[in-house]
């Protein structure tokens, strides 16, 4: 791992984490709107570049120079593992844990420093997540439950349906912001302290299932809730990186950290019965579906049973 860094033990009110896997074009645009709308709050940025192939993280370097501080992983060691590696070099009170795959549209940050200030019972805050016309996106999850799961892999392709917009929340809406679960992953605020204390993300996890893990123990089981601010709104163009991945091994990943969660908040009886009906969801799929090759639902089969 190799680190640039613009000015050491410098003070800043929010460390803004960004990780890079061969999203170059959206990693600048993101960082751009960051320079252009952050006002109101003292920030840094800070890049970690997870071993990109197409060597995106050399290029940002390359045009940001000591603006940012940039983080080389030698080998891409997922979402959660950067993030710890972001906070661990972070000066900020605050940080602002930002999907490359955003552009803010006004001083979000500020609003979101002001919002926490204000606001300490809420561990993590979000914003309104909208697409790049302006249409609602998925903002925030409710905790995944064995059942749903289990249903929800019962379709062809999986899907995170515990994950819903601000539209489908009524019953937890206050004044200035909507309660959850737990903020999605894509622009997670709050302070440096409370996601030290938490440990930060469980590194079990490559990627999925992270940000609703590390917010299911903030919440100290479900006493505590997150929050999605009203008064903001910020563009997710949702899952730029991942589009450059085989979705054999999206899939993969998806299902292994399904299982890691379950193991590590249902009862060890929930666990083996989320498994095993996994197993057999998996086993008819490759049986009656031909999206995957045969190999390909092998390798799924294979990587159910390699968590225990």
């Amino acid at each position: 791992m190799t680190i640039s860094k613009k000015q050491e033990h410098m003070h800043v009110d929010v460390s803004v984490i960004l990780i890079n896997y061969n999203t170059l074009q959206e990693t600048n645009q993101c960082i751009e709107s960051i320079f252009n709308y952050t006002k109101g709050v003292s920030f840094e940025i800070i890049v970690v570049d997870n071993a990109s192939p197409d060597r995106s993280g050399d290029k940002l370097s390359e045009r940001w120079g000591k603006k940012i501080t940039l983080i080389q992983n030698k080998e891409n060691v997922g979402f959660g593992r950067a993030n710890n590696i972001g906070v661990n070099h972070a000066n900020g009170n605050y940080l602002f844990l930002l999907n490359t795959d955003t552009i803010l549209l006004n001083d979000i940050i500020t609003k979101l420093y002001n919002f926490y200030q204000n606001h300490l019972q809420y561990p993590v805050i979000g914003s309104i997540l909208v697409d790049k016309d302006g249409n609602e996106n998925t903002s925030y999850g409710t905790y995944p439950k064995v059942i749903n799961t289990l249903l929800q892999n019962c379709s062809i392709f999986i899907n995170n349906k515990h994950k819903v917009s601000v539209k489908d929340n009524q019953i937890r809406e206050k004044t200035d912001c909507y309660l959850v679960d737990y903020v999605l992953g894509a622009d997670m605020f709050m302070s440096k302290t409370v996601f030290i204390n938490s440990q930060g993300f469980d590194p079990s996890f490559f990627l999925f299932f992270e940000e609703s893990d590390l917010q299911y123990r903030l919440a100290q089981g479900k006493k505590n809730k997150m929050a999605i601010v009203k008064d903001t709104k910020l563009v997710h163009l949702v899952n730029t990186s991942m589009k450059k991945r085989p979705s054999a091994f999206i899939k993969t990943v998806n299902l292994q950290s399904q299982l890691i969660y379950f193991k590590k908040h249902t009862s060890k009886l929930g666990f083996l019965f989320f498994k095993y009906n996994l197993l057999i969801i998996e086993y008819l799929k490759g049986l009656f579906f031909h999206h995957y090759s045969q190999d390909e639902h092998k390798s799924f089969i294979d990587a159910i049973k390699e968590i225990k």
